[in-house]
């Protein structure tokens, strides 16, 4: 495959990861993986704040589609933020799952193949899951948020999905980033109900996009919680950062279970 037009510098997103390392020793930084597009070589950064043991683990991600740019940039703000550490969480932060995909503005990856379709292969070809998956199975959150955006949404919504006893957090979602910008009118997205703002996937839809993505790999897997907040991207980018940053401050909020003010 011919190398993609570059569009915008990994090596800015590196520096970012890097100097919220450096400054807060809190953060564990590790390269699980250098993956290779010749000539290009991307490392795939993750951070883990250890927490106190028995507290909540929050695990947050983005950029798993390289065309989905705000939830990456909120990724990066909540880690440059006070937030991480105010909450007394157990974090993993996978700032950008999709290096080469960001770095040229599109979906794929370097191979062309979309990586949230990949995690029920343990054979997949793509170098960014074969070192997701055991990376993520080392410690299960209790909750994952996975930030995406949608090129067709009229507004923002969040997909939830919840085993028994778990507290409802998708609906607060929505009702905060109604507060400032528009959520989605829709009533069906993909074949899947969703009320007021809040998709409920179904097996179905898991099984008609042809493979499992980051959030369903970790449920199947034993993680009792998981969020999907989807923002518009006919949005302004600004927009659609705050609303990712809203849901990251709420997912903090109910498993610390007292408020996480926003940083300054």
């Amino acid at each position: 495959m011919a190398p993609l037009p570059r569009v915008r510098p990994y090596t800015a997103l590196l520096n970012r990861v890097r100097a919220v390392a450096e400054r807060d020793a809190s953060w564990v930084l590790s390269e699980i993986a250098r993956l290779q597009y010749p000539p290009d070589r991307y490392p795939l950064l993750a951070l883990r704040m250890p927490a106190r043991q028995g507290a909540p683990h929050l695990s947050v991600s983005a950029g798993i589609h390289g065309d989905e740019p705000a939830g990456v940039e909120a990724v990066l703000r909540f880690l440059e933020s006070d937030l991480p550490r105010a909450a007394a969480l157990d974090l993993t932060v996978l700032p950008c799952q999709n290096p080469s995909g960001h770095a040229h503005d599109t979906r794929f990856n370097g191979d062309g193949l979309d990586l949230n379709r990949q995690f029920d292969k343990p054979g997949s070809p793509t170098q960014e899951t074969l070192a997701l998956r055991p990376f993520l199975l080392r410690r299960l959150p209790d909750l994952v948020v996975e930030c995406h955006e949608d090129a067709d949404a009229d507004g923002f919504y969040v997909w939830e999905v919840r085993r028994p006893g778990r507290p409802e957090i998708g609906r607060t979602v929505v009702e905060r980033v109604a507060a400032a910008q528009a959520v989605t009118a829709a009533r069906v997205i993909e074949g899947c109900f969703v009320t007021e703002g809040v998709a409920h996937p179904t097996a179905e839809r898991i099984a008609r996009i042809g493979g499992w993505s980051h959030t369903y790999f970790l449920l199947r897997n034993g993680t009792p919680h998981c969020l999907t907040p989807e923002t518009p991207a006919s949005r302004p980018f600004e927009a659609r950062v705050d609303a990712h940053l809203t849901t990251l401050r709420t997912a903090l909020e109910v498993l610390s279970q007292r408020t996480v003010l926003s940083p300054e």
